[in-house]
Protein backbone atom coordinates (compact mmCIF):
# COMPACT_ATOMS: atom_id res chain seq x y z
CA UNK A 1 0.00 0.00 0.00
CA UNK A 2 1.64 3.68 -0.82
CA UNK A 3 -0.07 6.78 0.04
CA UNK A 4 -1.04 9.44 2.79
CA UNK A 5 -2.73 6.71 4.73
CA UNK A 6 -0.45 3.73 4.52
CA UNK A 7 0.73 4.12 7.98
CA UNK A 8 -2.74 3.94 8.80
CA UNK A 9 -3.87 1.09 6.57
CA UNK A 10 -0.51 -1.31 8.12
CA UNK A 11 -2.12 -0.52 11.65
CA UNK A 12 -5.37 -1.56 10.61
CA UNK A 13 -3.98 -4.56 8.79
CA UNK A 14 -2.13 -5.29 12.95
CA UNK A 15 -4.99 -4.96 14.42
CA UNK A 16 -7.02 -6.70 12.22
CA UNK A 17 -4.68 -9.65 12.99
CA UNK A 18 -4.43 -9.22 16.58
CA UNK A 19 -8.52 -9.68 16.75
CA UNK A 20 -8.87 -12.29 14.50
CA UNK A 21 -5.81 -14.45 16.61
CA UNK A 22 -3.70 -14.34 13.23
CA UNK A 23 -0.93 -13.66 15.31
CA UNK A 24 -1.28 -16.58 18.19
CA UNK A 25 2.06 -18.74 18.81
CA UNK A 26 4.29 -19.39 15.74
CA UNK A 27 1.40 -20.83 13.65
CA UNK A 28 0.60 -16.97 12.10
CA UNK A 29 1.74 -13.74 11.39
CA UNK A 30 2.00 -10.42 9.36
CA UNK A 31 5.20 -10.95 6.77
CA UNK A 32 4.74 -8.14 4.58
CA UNK A 33 6.68 -8.14 1.74
CA UNK A 34 9.11 -5.14 0.60
CA UNK A 35 9.27 -3.58 -2.91
CA UNK A 36 12.82 -3.77 -3.62
CA UNK A 37 15.57 -6.00 -2.16
CA UNK A 38 17.24 -5.02 1.14
CA UNK A 39 14.99 -2.48 2.11
CA UNK A 40 14.94 -3.64 5.45
CA UNK A 41 18.67 -3.70 6.04
CA UNK A 42 18.98 0.16 4.73
CA UNK A 43 16.28 0.89 7.36
CA UNK A 44 17.84 -0.95 9.91
CA UNK A 45 21.42 1.36 9.06
CA UNK A 46 18.78 4.42 9.08
CA UNK A 47 18.34 5.36 5.37
CA UNK A 48 15.21 6.95 6.37
CA UNK A 49 15.39 10.74 7.23
CA UNK A 50 13.70 10.60 10.60
CA UNK A 51 15.38 7.28 11.66
CA UNK A 52 19.18 7.01 12.98
CA UNK A 53 20.69 3.27 12.47
CA UNK A 54 18.44 1.07 14.64
CA UNK A 55 15.30 2.37 13.63
CA UNK A 56 16.05 4.82 16.38
CA UNK A 57 13.92 7.89 16.37
CA UNK A 58 15.90 10.61 15.25
CA UNK A 59 15.01 13.33 18.35
CA UNK A 60 15.72 10.47 21.29
CA UNK A 61 18.58 8.84 20.01
CA UNK A 62 20.58 11.94 18.59
CA UNK A 63 22.55 12.56 21.65
CA UNK A 64 24.22 9.38 21.40
CA UNK A 65 25.16 9.17 18.18
CA UNK A 66 26.91 12.32 18.31
CA UNK A 67 28.84 11.34 21.01
CA UNK A 68 29.68 7.67 19.63
CA UNK A 69 30.72 9.48 16.11
CA UNK A 70 32.09 13.04 17.24
CA UNK A 71 30.04 15.35 15.60
CA UNK A 72 27.32 17.14 15.70
CA UNK A 73 24.38 16.52 13.38
CA UNK A 74 22.07 18.68 11.76
CA UNK A 75 18.56 19.06 12.84
CA UNK A 76 16.87 16.66 10.55
CA UNK A 77 16.95 14.79 7.04
CA UNK A 78 14.28 15.48 4.06
CA UNK A 79 12.21 12.39 2.38
CA UNK A 80 11.75 12.74 -1.19
CA UNK A 81 8.67 15.24 -0.86
CA UNK A 82 10.75 17.58 0.70
CA UNK A 83 13.81 17.31 -0.97
CA UNK A 84 12.04 18.08 -4.16
CA UNK A 85 10.25 20.74 -2.34
CA UNK A 86 13.70 21.76 -1.48
CA UNK A 87 15.11 22.07 -4.99
CA UNK A 88 11.97 24.02 -5.99
CA UNK A 89 12.75 26.90 -3.56
CA UNK A 90 16.39 27.15 -4.08
CA UNK A 91 17.24 25.78 -0.87
CA UNK A 92 19.00 22.78 -2.67
CA UNK A 93 21.22 23.58 -5.04
CA UNK A 94 23.38 20.22 -5.15
CA UNK A 95 21.38 16.50 -5.61
CA UNK A 96 23.33 13.43 -4.99
CA UNK A 97 21.42 10.37 -6.56
CA UNK A 98 22.65 7.14 -5.54
CA UNK A 99 20.45 4.20 -7.50
CA UNK A 100 17.20 5.50 -7.81
CA UNK A 101 15.88 7.78 -10.67
CA UNK A 102 12.64 9.86 -10.04
CA UNK A 103 11.88 9.64 -13.82
CA UNK A 104 10.65 6.49 -13.41
CA UNK A 105 10.39 5.16 -9.57
CA UNK A 106 8.55 8.86 -7.98
CA UNK A 107 5.51 10.46 -8.46
CA UNK A 108 5.01 13.66 -10.25
CA UNK A 109 7.64 12.75 -13.07
CA UNK A 110 7.36 16.12 -14.74
CA UNK A 111 7.42 18.11 -11.77
CA UNK A 112 11.18 16.34 -10.87
CA UNK A 113 12.31 16.60 -14.17
CA UNK A 114 11.66 20.51 -13.88
CA UNK A 115 13.76 20.08 -10.63
CA UNK A 116 16.47 18.22 -11.53
CA UNK A 117 16.91 20.64 -14.78
CA UNK A 118 16.95 23.20 -11.86
CA UNK A 119 19.48 22.25 -9.54
CA UNK A 120 23.02 23.45 -10.39
CA UNK A 121 24.88 20.42 -9.80
CA UNK A 122 23.40 17.15 -10.41
CA UNK A 123 25.66 13.41 -9.35
CA UNK A 124 23.96 10.82 -10.25
CA UNK A 125 25.18 7.26 -9.34
CA UNK A 126 24.32 3.95 -11.01
CA UNK A 127 24.49 0.63 -12.86
CA UNK A 128 22.81 1.63 -15.69
CA UNK A 129 23.00 4.29 -18.10
CA UNK A 130 19.14 6.20 -18.50
CA UNK A 131 17.69 9.52 -19.58
CA UNK A 132 18.89 10.76 -16.01
CA UNK A 133 22.37 9.87 -16.37
CA UNK A 134 22.48 12.11 -19.47
CA UNK A 135 20.91 14.88 -17.25
CA UNK A 136 23.86 14.77 -14.73
CA UNK A 137 26.73 16.87 -13.92
CA UNK A 138 28.90 14.24 -12.46
CA UNK A 139 28.56 9.99 -13.20
CA UNK A 140 29.72 7.99 -10.69
CA UNK A 141 29.07 3.90 -12.26
CA UNK A 142 28.43 1.70 -9.37
CA UNK A 143 28.30 -2.16 -9.19
CA UNK A 144 25.85 -4.67 -9.54
CA UNK A 145 24.75 -6.61 -6.47
CA UNK A 146 26.72 -9.56 -8.30
CA UNK A 147 30.23 -7.31 -8.45
CA UNK A 148 30.34 -6.21 -4.71
CA UNK A 149 30.49 -8.47 -1.03
CA UNK A 150 27.62 -6.40 1.61
CA UNK A 151 24.82 -7.59 3.29
CA UNK A 152 21.28 -8.10 2.86
CA UNK A 153 19.04 -8.62 6.02
CA UNK A 154 15.97 -10.55 5.08
CA UNK A 155 12.47 -9.97 6.63
CA UNK A 156 12.51 -13.22 9.10
CA UNK A 157 15.78 -11.43 10.72
CA UNK A 158 18.35 -13.36 8.78
CA UNK A 159 21.78 -11.15 7.63
CA UNK A 160 23.43 -12.98 4.53
CA UNK A 161 26.84 -11.76 4.05
CA UNK A 162 27.65 -11.80 0.21
CA UNK A 163 30.69 -11.86 -1.95
CA UNK A 164 31.35 -10.68 -5.47
CA UNK A 165 30.79 -13.31 -7.97
CA UNK A 166 32.42 -11.48 -10.91
CA UNK A 167 34.42 -8.52 -11.91
CA UNK A 168 32.96 -4.87 -11.75
CA UNK A 169 33.22 -4.39 -15.61
CA UNK A 170 35.24 -0.58 -16.48
CA UNK A 171 35.80 1.89 -13.95
CA UNK A 172 32.90 0.71 -11.99
CA UNK A 173 33.03 0.77 -8.60
CA UNK A 174 31.02 -0.84 -5.41
CA UNK A 175 28.66 1.86 -3.73
CA UNK A 176 30.73 1.15 -0.52
CA UNK A 177 34.02 1.87 -2.44
CA UNK A 178 32.90 5.27 -3.51
CA UNK A 179 31.04 6.45 -0.79
CA UNK A 180 34.46 5.71 1.16
CA UNK A 181 36.64 7.49 -1.26
CA UNK A 182 34.46 10.99 -0.69
CA UNK A 183 34.50 10.68 3.09
CA UNK A 184 38.08 10.30 2.78
CA UNK A 185 38.28 13.39 0.21
CA UNK A 186 36.16 15.41 2.47
CA UNK A 187 37.75 14.50 6.06
CA UNK A 188 40.99 13.65 4.91
CA UNK A 189 40.37 10.28 7.05
CA UNK A 190 40.56 6.81 5.64
CA UNK A 191 37.22 5.02 6.10
CA UNK A 192 37.36 2.44 8.91
CA UNK A 193 37.50 -1.53 8.29
CA UNK A 194 34.62 -4.19 7.96
CA UNK A 195 35.15 -5.66 11.20
CA UNK A 196 35.42 -1.46 13.19
CA UNK A 197 31.95 -1.31 11.05
CA UNK A 198 30.33 -4.19 11.54
CA UNK A 199 31.06 -3.51 15.53
CA UNK A 200 30.13 -0.38 15.40
CA UNK A 201 26.66 -1.30 13.63
CA UNK A 202 26.27 -4.37 16.60
CA UNK A 203 27.22 -1.56 19.10
CA UNK A 204 24.90 1.12 18.37
CA UNK A 205 22.16 -0.09 16.61
CA UNK A 206 21.60 -3.28 19.66
CA UNK A 207 19.37 -4.98 16.87
CA UNK A 208 21.78 -7.67 15.79
CA UNK A 209 22.58 -10.94 17.98
CA UNK A 210 26.26 -13.09 17.95
CA UNK A 211 24.64 -15.89 16.79
CA UNK A 212 25.73 -16.42 13.50
CA UNK A 213 26.15 -19.28 10.93
CA UNK A 214 28.96 -20.43 8.01
CA UNK A 215 27.57 -23.09 5.32
CA UNK A 216 28.45 -23.38 1.55
CA UNK A 217 31.49 -20.39 2.13
CA UNK A 218 28.43 -18.27 3.20
CA UNK A 219 27.70 -16.98 6.65
CA UNK A 220 24.51 -15.57 7.88
CA UNK A 221 23.53 -13.97 11.34
CA UNK A 222 20.64 -13.09 12.97
CA UNK A 223 19.22 -10.54 14.22
CA UNK A 224 17.17 -9.81 17.57
CA UNK A 225 13.98 -11.19 16.87
CA UNK A 226 11.70 -8.23 18.09
CA UNK A 227 11.55 -4.93 20.68
CA UNK A 228 8.69 -4.07 22.59
CA UNK A 229 7.03 -1.21 21.24
CA UNK A 230 6.73 2.24 23.05
CA UNK A 231 2.79 2.67 22.44
CA UNK A 232 -0.04 1.09 21.01
CA UNK A 233 -1.38 1.27 17.49
CA UNK A 234 -4.57 3.07 17.50
CA UNK A 235 -7.63 2.77 15.39
CA UNK A 236 -7.62 4.99 12.14
CA UNK A 237 -9.95 5.53 9.68
CA UNK A 238 -8.65 5.14 6.21
CA UNK A 239 -11.17 6.64 3.50
CA UNK A 240 -11.56 4.96 0.18
CA UNK A 241 -12.01 5.50 -3.36
CA UNK A 242 -15.82 5.50 -4.41
CA UNK A 243 -17.51 4.63 -7.60
CA UNK A 244 -18.10 7.95 -8.71
CA UNK A 245 -14.65 8.65 -9.21
CA UNK A 246 -13.49 5.48 -11.59
CA UNK A 247 -12.15 5.05 -13.61
CA UNK A 248 -9.29 4.77 -11.20
CA UNK A 249 -5.40 4.03 -11.96
CA UNK A 250 -3.79 2.19 -9.65
CA UNK A 251 0.50 2.03 -10.25
CA UNK A 252 1.98 -1.30 -8.76
CA UNK A 253 4.23 -4.20 -9.71
CA UNK A 254 4.86 -6.82 -11.79
CA UNK A 255 5.67 -10.41 -10.60
CA UNK A 256 8.01 -10.32 -13.66
CA UNK A 257 10.61 -6.98 -12.96
CA UNK A 258 12.16 -5.64 -9.95
CA UNK A 259 12.41 -1.96 -9.63
CA UNK A 260 13.28 -0.32 -13.29
CA UNK A 261 16.53 -2.30 -12.99
CA UNK A 262 15.70 -5.22 -14.74
CA UNK A 263 13.68 -3.71 -17.88
CA UNK A 264 17.18 -4.08 -19.18
CA UNK A 265 17.98 -7.34 -18.70
CA UNK A 266 16.94 -10.03 -21.51
CA UNK A 267 15.46 -12.38 -19.07
CA UNK A 268 12.78 -10.49 -17.53
CA UNK A 269 12.42 -9.17 -20.81
CA UNK A 270 11.37 -12.43 -22.23
CA UNK A 271 8.47 -12.30 -20.12
CA UNK A 272 7.35 -9.29 -20.06
CA UNK A 273 9.05 -6.74 -22.74
CA UNK A 274 7.29 -3.87 -22.63
CA UNK A 275 4.63 -1.26 -20.36
CA UNK A 276 0.97 -1.85 -20.38
CA UNK A 277 -2.26 -1.20 -19.38
CA UNK A 278 -4.37 -3.31 -17.88
CA UNK A 279 -8.54 -2.93 -18.37
CA UNK A 280 -11.31 -4.88 -17.71
CA UNK A 281 -12.94 -6.21 -21.08
CA UNK A 282 -16.54 -4.57 -19.97
CA UNK A 283 -14.32 -1.40 -19.64
CA UNK A 284 -12.81 -1.44 -22.84
CA UNK A 285 -15.66 -2.18 -24.74
CA UNK A 286 -17.01 1.19 -23.07
CA UNK A 287 -14.08 2.58 -24.14
CA UNK A 288 -13.92 1.55 -27.51
CA UNK A 289 -10.78 0.35 -27.09
CA UNK A 290 -9.59 -3.44 -28.69
CA UNK A 291 -7.51 -5.36 -26.73
CA UNK A 292 -3.86 -5.04 -27.72
CA UNK A 293 -4.22 -1.69 -29.35
CA UNK A 294 -3.00 1.76 -27.59
CA UNK A 295 -4.62 3.85 -25.32
CA UNK A 296 -3.78 7.39 -23.68
CA UNK A 297 -4.18 7.94 -19.84
CA UNK A 298 -4.58 11.36 -18.51
CA UNK A 299 -4.65 12.29 -15.46
CA UNK A 300 -3.69 16.30 -13.87
CA UNK A 301 -0.32 15.25 -13.89
CA UNK A 302 0.28 14.52 -17.85
CA UNK A 303 -0.40 11.55 -20.44
CA UNK A 304 1.22 8.29 -21.16
CA UNK A 305 0.51 5.94 -24.19
CA UNK A 306 0.51 2.14 -23.01
CA UNK A 307 -0.26 -1.03 -24.71
CA UNK A 308 -3.99 -2.17 -23.57
CA UNK A 309 -4.09 -5.62 -22.12
CA UNK A 310 -7.45 -7.04 -21.37
CA UNK A 311 -8.06 -8.54 -17.66
CA UNK A 312 -11.47 -10.25 -17.01
CA UNK A 313 -9.58 -10.55 -13.43
CA UNK A 314 -9.18 -6.73 -12.84
CA UNK A 315 -12.96 -5.23 -11.23
CA UNK A 316 -14.46 -2.79 -13.50
CA UNK A 317 -13.57 1.29 -12.79
CA UNK A 318 -9.99 -0.07 -12.08
CA UNK A 319 -7.18 0.03 -14.42
CA UNK A 320 -3.89 -1.20 -13.44
CA UNK A 321 -0.02 -0.47 -14.82
CA UNK A 322 3.57 -1.32 -13.76
CA UNK A 323 5.56 1.18 -12.74
CA UNK A 324 8.60 -0.36 -14.32
CA UNK A 325 9.26 0.47 -17.82
CA UNK A 326 10.82 4.09 -18.95
CA UNK A 327 8.69 3.75 -22.18
CA UNK A 328 5.46 4.11 -20.17
CA UNK A 329 5.95 6.43 -16.93
CA UNK A 330 2.89 5.57 -15.29
CA UNK A 331 4.11 6.63 -11.85
CA UNK A 332 4.25 10.22 -13.34
CA UNK A 333 0.69 10.05 -13.30
CA UNK A 334 0.32 9.83 -9.64
CA UNK A 335 0.28 12.23 -7.06
CA UNK A 336 3.04 12.60 -3.80
CA UNK A 337 1.87 9.79 -1.58
CA UNK A 338 -0.52 7.85 -3.53
CA UNK A 339 -0.26 5.14 -6.36
CA UNK A 340 -4.08 5.52 -7.37
CA UNK A 341 -5.14 8.27 -9.30
CA UNK A 342 -8.30 9.26 -11.48
CA UNK A 343 -7.83 8.56 -15.17
CA UNK A 344 -9.67 9.56 -18.36
CA UNK A 345 -8.76 7.06 -20.86
CA UNK A 346 -8.61 7.80 -24.86
CA UNK A 347 -8.38 5.55 -27.85
CA UNK A 348 -4.65 5.57 -29.75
Amino acid sequence: HKGLNAEAATAALVNLALVTGALRGDVGGLFPVDQKGNIQGVVDMGIAPELLPGQKPYADARAAFEKAWQVSLPEGGRDAAGILAGIESGDIRLLYLAGVNPLVDFPEAGRWRKALEKVEFLVVQDILASELTEMADLVLPGASFAEKSGSVTALDGRVGYLQPAIASPGDARPDSWIFAALLARITGHAAPSDSALQAEIKELTGLFEDVCFSANGRKSCLKLPWSPAQKGIELAQVAGATLEEAPLLLVGKSMAHFGSTTTAAPGPLQVESEGRVEINPEDLAAFGINDGATATLSTALGSVKARVKANPNLPAGLIFAPAHFADTPVMGLVPAGSNLVKVQVAKG
